[in-house]
């Protein structure tokens, strides 16, 4: 499966989600308990602006990873995923990215957790 292979995943790391057209994956304040893989299809990153007009702000097609970062830091989710099209993706769960930050070893976890963290505050920073 590509994608799933080159990221040293397991059939049991994973499971499929089916969305319609239109269909929420999820929205901003939900909790982030799980990271997306596309399989086939495409997801609609938004959020409101200060104004709440909706912005657009990433699509995400095959091989793309999106949710990464309310799963890396704990935090609810900042903005809107929406499937575009009928999408497949691979369900990543928290436990399964916590397990494999387990076991790397501390510098990186602490570089990784570092760098989310900046990416957060510089997308706060520069949100809608």
């Amino acid at each position: 499966m590509g994608m799933i292979d080159e990221l040293g995943l397991h059939v049991t790391d994973l499971s499929p989600a089916k969305f319609a057209a239109g269909q929420a994956v999820f929205r901003a304040g939900d909790p982030g308990a799980n990271a997306y893989l596309v399989v086939k299809g495409e997801i609609e990153i938004s959020a409101k602006n200060a104004h709440g007009e909706r912005v657009v702000l990433a699509k995400f097609g095959k091989g793309k990873i999106f949710g990464e970062m309310a799963v890396l830091n704990g935090s609810p989710r900042t903005a809107d995923a929406v499937a575009t099209t009928e999408t497949l993706c691979a369900v990543i769960d928290n436990a399964v990215v916590t397990r494999r930050l387990k076991s790397l070893d501390p510098y990186m976890r602490f570089w990784i957790q570092f760098m989310t963290e900046r990416l957060i505050e510089l997308s706060r920073r520069t949100h809608v």
